[in-house]
Order: structure tokens, then sequence, then C-alpha cells
């Protein structure tokens, strides 16, 4: 299915951006004083790009070089695995947009049991206080926590600085509204089908990332439409039904306009999936996107899931959703 439709190269993470697992690997990628911003940056919303735009600036005074340091995976799968969230953005998603936020490298830590019960200052002493590079500036949100429980507050971390030779910049809160914009506000408002809000709090249209599978082939073989299976059970869903959507092949710059089906396909009967998954058609490509990477932008709520009759009702009402959308999207 969908093999691209031009002969650009296509890019990997580490094409788009350098990555490594711990501060010191970057010193062999030639950067020897850096800033860095911690957290999570699920997502990478509005508050998180404050704190990224302080980075930049704060790097840019002290002649570094902006990075950024964060978790995998999300430090609630390990701490309260029964309430581990689904994500707002996979680590190669959350790669692209640092990267067009001016950050440089980011550094993966593996969070794990024996992670959280580091304190504060064990915390610096062996992930942030290193001689090459040489940390000197962090930029955090204003109400960030860190260390064992939480112990390590901003202020914790500007004492800890004055000891170890590096400048905190905290970054203030963004709001919308009475309430700060959070990856948990997000997250309500993709699961409740408001795409517009969701795309306000992010600053770009929520989208899903997954590498696409083989699904049964039954889109093509009886719908005359072609799909291409993502399955990626971490990461939030809107409402299941049918979105106008646009794809993104690879991290390339370029936009596919097409139709997202967020379900079960309850009307294969004993073959519908057995949880939500994105199928995506794309207008006028062929070819062959297994093994691919794929993200999906959800532009607008077209229709809820239903179950039809038969094919033949659903083959006709899919091309009254790929005309509506079609329109819709036109200016893409």
């Amino acid at each position: 299915m969908f093999p691209t439709t031009d002969s650009r190269t296509k890019r990997s993470e580490t094409d788009l951006m350098r990555t490594a697992s711990g501060i010191p690997e970057l010193a062999a990628l030639g950067l020897h004083r850096v800033v860095a911003a911690l957290g999570v940056f699920d997502g990478v919303h509005a508050g998180h790009r404050r704190v990224i735009e302080g980075t930049v600036a704060l790097a840019r005074s002290l002649d570094a070089a902006p990075i950024v340091v964060t978790f995998r995976p999300h430090p609630r799968e390990v701490l309260r695995p029964d309430q581990a969230p689904a994500l707002l953005s996979t680590d190669r998603q959350k790669v692209r947009l640092l990267g067009e936020l001016g950050v440089q490298a980011v550094v993966f830590l593996e969070f794990t049991p024996a992670f959280a019960d580091l304190g504060a200052e064990a915390f610096v002493q062996r992930y942030l206080a290193v001689a090459d590079p040489q940390v000197v500036g962090l930029s955090v949100g204003s109400d960030w926590r860190f260390g064992h429980q939480g112990e390590g507050t901003v202020e914790v971390l500007a004492e800890l600085g004055r000891q170890y030779g590096f400048v905190v910049q905290p970054a203030l809160e963004v709001e919308d509204g009475s309430e700060p914009i959070s990856s948990t506000r997000i997250r309500a408002a993709v699961a409740s089908g408001d795409l517009v809000l969701a795309a306000r709090f992010l600053g770009h249209p929520y989208a899903v990332q997954g590498t696409v599978s083989h699904g049964k082939g039954q889109g093509d073989r009886a719908f005359g439409c072609p799909t291409a299976n993502l399955d990626e059970p971490r990461v939030q869903l809107p409402p299941n039904g049918v979105y106008a959507a646009v794809a993104r092949l690879d991290d390339e710059d370029r936009q596919l306009p097409g139709i997202a089906y967020v379900g079960q396909a309850p009307t294969m009967g004993a073959d519908a999936h057995p949880r939500p998954v994105v199928e995506l058609h794309l207008f006028d490509f062929s070819g062959d996107l297994y093994g691919r990477c794929v993200e999906v932008e959800f532009h607008e709520f077209l229709r809820g899931d239903q179950v039809f009759a038969n094919r033949t009702e659903l083959r006709e009402q899919i091309e009254r959703d790929v005309a509506r959308a079609q329109r819709i999207l036109a200016p893409c």
C-alpha cells in the first residue's frame, strides 16, 4: 500500500537531531557547554515551549548549546503503572518537535524504581555535574519537582546550582483560562473529541504516530479503499469515528491529505480489531507503507463509528467521507 510519490530521501530520528542516553555522550558529538531543559515534555505543548524558548535564550547568553534532558518511560508508568497516562507524543515526535524549537540534542534518561529513589542532590551529582560537557544552566517549569518523592523544588535546584556551578532559570506556567496548560488537560480534550481545544493548547493539530503494520487487507479488497494500519496502544486516541486527516511519512516535511478511522471496525463482525486502532487512507497515493513511520494529524471529525448492514453500504459511506474530507483539506 501507498509508496511514496517522489524520491525524497527518508530521514531517521538521528538525522533529525542528536539523541543520547546520558549527558557525557554529548561531548563526542561536539557539545562541551550545555544548557539543559529538564522535564517529561509529553506533547511539547505551549507550556513546554516557554521552557524551551527560555533554554535557547539562556544558552545563547552563556555561549552554550541548548539541550533537553527527559525520561523514558513516562515516570508514572514506573511509579503508578495502574494510572499511567496515554501518551501525547512518541519519543520520535518529541525529538522532532524539540528540534524545531532550536534544541540541539535530547538526552533520554531511563526512569526506573532505583532512579525514582534518588534524592535531589544525588540526581544532580550523578546526571548533571559532569566534567564534559559542562552543564552551565538549567531551565525548568516553575512547579517542576524532582528527586525522591518530589523533594527537589526549583528553590532546591537553585541552591544545588550554586554548589555545582550552573544557573537555574524557572519558566512561568502558560495559562489558558484560569488554569495552566498541561498534558492532562490536553489528554482530556483529545479523549472528549475537542480537537480545536487540544490544538490551541499544543500550538498545532493533535497527531499520533506509529509504524504501519499489516492489517487484514479488507479495505483494499472489499471497499476499493486501501488503508494503512497504525496500532500504537500507548498513545491517546480521539473518540472512535472518521476524521479528515493529514499524514507525514518518516518525518518528511510534506503533508499528505486523507481520512483516518479510529475504532475496531465493527462492520467486520468477528474480524473486528481487539482494541481501537487508526486506519489511514491517503488520497491519490499508492504503494507500500509497511514498516514505515507515519504521523497522522486529526483535523476535523466527520462522523461517529457505525455498524453497516453490508459492505456495499460501508463502501458508499466511505466515498462520501472521502469527498467531504477532500473539501475540508483542499488548501493542504
